[in-house]
């Protein structure tokens, strides 16, 4: 079912999606303005007129007159219409001029009948020894609890257990021998290279006995004549290069290219005619395919909470019920994102049950070596199903490597002066860059994940049931550079946020109340007719249409792919600790406070590293060995930065004054906790 906008022909797949985009058409608020003065015309039209006929009701005034005669008094007549021979009690008194009669004001009509829902259907499971309990609003039909267990939701050299191999696909299941053409070549081949190259006497013994454990699996006496060393070196060779490269095809890993339009100053193009720029080795996977992996894997879909609920904390019996917030799959996303794919159309043999794939998205380059400029740049996936614990144990594989994103390359600059004649701005390839990422997310919504996104996939999950999967996207974590890049809004701009209109000026109001409200009231939406400016990247013009919302010319991707299904692809964009309070604001702290240290006492900061090298290391790579120079801050990854912040409170403590030692406890108290 089709729903269409009122004022431009655009179709929509829900009734959610349409009124967001109503929210941001401009004809069909103008028609709501029109719509709105009418109706308030009429009601003011309506009230006058029952002003006109009270006003004239009451000319006609009614006033009682005393019987003359005292036998009339006990007169009742039972009936109002008044009789012949008994004197009227009431005369009309004068009336002002005006119409003869005056017409009995209509009834007004009854109201129609308020249609009461019927009452939601909740399913509430008992309190446990902490008091908490669930409500589901539909049938629980797969419960992980019952299988978890301390070493199913975290790692330790303590735990007696043995860790699950990870997913097999089915060109694992092969011949023990698949490496070399037959078991012939594979014993003969094994021999040749193992231990010494002079063969002994207990090395032929050793081929005889393999020879004789072989006989009855694959083994053939005819392979022999076959037997080619040449052609089985070139098999090893050919199995050890493909088995190095991570890249490999049994696992889902395409190589592809992407291109991108390259603009150019004071050159009147249509973009469509603008000159293309290749990308080569962008290495990705399909998002369908992992998405049908898991499901179908029992080992990780006994993990996956695929019925969402509401948790609550009822700590005693008459106490108010407290919503707990802890997981994607008991929040409020997920909840409204499940009665979504519940109320979409049914087809006549949609018999299945319907589950959401809550898919959350993180990305992060990072430098390979000491010396050089060898990067990388991985986007990763994990599924909103699983729980943050699953997620945090390396041996449960929950990270799925999706794509492998390549840098711009220096050759663009030759490509782009073969073309204009001239070098490009750093205006210029800073937009090729955005446009590169977004070209590469154009490529990962391929047509297979949009089928899936519109309808469904099938999957016979982990359990052994047949189930629709909707996959869906909630969470996109990055640092605040990728961030501006994704969210297609310029570097600290005037609103710098991904997510809101705060501008940068009011960010110091961050916490307050106005604050808050300007977050939820000024929030940024995924407006389609954004994506139609064409103007050059340095016009006046630009400045003004786009400066407003400090947005870049650069179609995104999600809002290429996903804008008709209702989706605002700002709210995906969610806080990075590692980046944003790790290396950011904990760092920027901790220099300052020691330039505070540094002023205020000159053996302040040797006492503070002492401290620093005094504090043991805790469990297993919880806290490290902190540096012989901590305060240096050399070469320190996101991780070291924690243990200095965890370590901070009892290693600051005295070593300032005491008005000021306060002070930098309750901060460090704040950023702790």
């Amino acid at each position: 079912m089709a729903f269409q906008c009122l004022t431009c022909p655009q179709n929509f797949h829900d009734r959610r999606a349409l009124k967001t985009h109503q929210r941001n058409c401009k004809g069909y608020q103008d028609i709501q303005d029109v719509t709105f003065q009418q109706k308030h015309a009429r009601e003011e039209e309506v009230a006058e007129e029952v002003e006109t006929r009270s006003r004239k009701r009451a000319q006609v005034l009614v006033e009682p007159e005393e019987l003359t005669a005292e036998q009339f008094d006990d007169f009742l007549p039972g009936s109002a219409t008044p009789l012949s021979y008994i004197p009227s009690k009431q005369h009309l008194l004068p009336t002002q001029p005006g119409p003869e009669s005056v017409p009995p004001i209509p009834p007004p009509p009854e109201p129609e009948p308020e249609l009461v829902p019927a009452p939601e259907l909740i399913f509430e499971t008992k309190p446990n020894e902490f008091g908490l309990f669930r409500q589901y609003k539909r049938h629980l039909t797969h419960n992980p609890e019952p299988e978890n267990s301390l070493d199913k939701v975290c790692d330790s050299a303590a735990f007696p257990k043995v860790d699950p191999a990870p997913p097999q696909d089915a060109a694992s299941m092969e011949p023990w021998y698949a490496l070399f053409t037959n078991a012939v070549a594979a014993i003969m081949m094994c021999w040749q290279y193992m231990k010494f190259a002079t063969k002994s006497t207990s090395e032929i013994d050793h081929l005889a006995h393999s020879l004789g454990d072989s006989m009855r699996d694959g083994f053939s006496i005819k392979d022999f004549t076959k037997f080619n060393t040449a052609r089985e070196n070139k098999r090893i060779d050919s199995y050890i290069a493909d088995s190095l490269s991570p890249f490999n095809e049994g696992e889902g890993w395409h190589q592809s290219a992407v291109k991108i339009r390259l603009p150019a100053d004071k050159v009147k193009t249509p973009e469509d005619q603008a000159p293309e720029f290749e990308v080569k080795g962008v290495w990705h996977r399909n998002i369908a395919d992992i998405i049908k992996t898991v499901y179908s894997d029992p080992t990780t879909f006994s993990t996956l909470y695929t019925t969402p609920f509401q948790q609550f904390w009822k700590p005693f019996k008459n106490s108010k019920p407290e919503r707990i917030h802890s997981e994607i799959y008991c929040s409020h996303s997920m909840l409204e994102a499940d009665e979504e794919i519940q109320k979409l159309p049914c087809e006549p043999d949609d018999k299945l049950e319907r589950i959401v794939a809550p898919l959350m998205l993180w990305s992060d380059a990072t430098h390979l070596a000491n010396f050089g400029m060898v990067s990388l740049w991985p986007f990763y996936l994990f599924f909103g199903s699983q729980s943050k614990y699953t997620h945090a144990k390396p041996t449960a594989y929950a990270c799925h490597h999706l794509a492998y994103i390549p840098s711009l390359p220096d050759i663009i600059q030759d490509f782009y002066h073969s073309f204009f004649g001239k070098s490009a701005t750093a205006e210029t390839l800073t937009h090729c860059k955005h446009e590169l990422i977004h070209a590469i997310w154009i490529l990962l919504l391929d047509n297979n994940f949009m089928e899936a996104y519109t309808h469904r996939i099938v999957i016979r999950c982990g359990n052994g049931i047949m189930c629709y999967v909707f996959p869906r996207f909630f969470t996109y974590s990055t640092d605040y550079p990728k961030k501006v890049i994704l969210a297609s809004i310029k570097y600290l701009a005037k609103c710098p946020c991904p997510q809101c209109l705060v501008e940068k000026k009011k960010v110091v109001h961050m916490g307050m109340k106005s604050d808050m409200k300007t977050r939820c009231k000024d929030h940024k939406d995924d407006v389609q007719r954004q994506q139609n400016f064409g103007v050059p990247l340095k016009a006046d013009r630009l400045k003004t249409v786009l400066g407003e919302r400090s947005l870049v010319l650069t179609r995104n991707a999600f809002s290429t792919k996903l804008v008709h299904f209702g989706f605002n692809f700002h709210l995906m964009f969610v806080v990075n600790l590692l980046h944003e309070v790790e290396l950011g604001v904990w760092k920027a702290t901790f220099t300052h406070l020691m330039q505070v240290l540094q002023a205020a006492a000159d053996d302040a900061i040797q006492k503070l590293n002492q401290r620093y090298r005094a504090v043991l290391t805790f469990g297993r790579s919880t806290i490290r060995h902190f540096h012989r120079n901590a305060l240096a801050m050399w070469k320190l990854a996101a991780q070291d930065f924690e243990d200095l912040l965890q370590c901070a409170m009892p290693v600051f403590e005295g070593l300032l004054p005491a008005r000021h030692d306060t002070i930098v406890a309750n901060l460090l108290f704040d950023l702790t906790t």
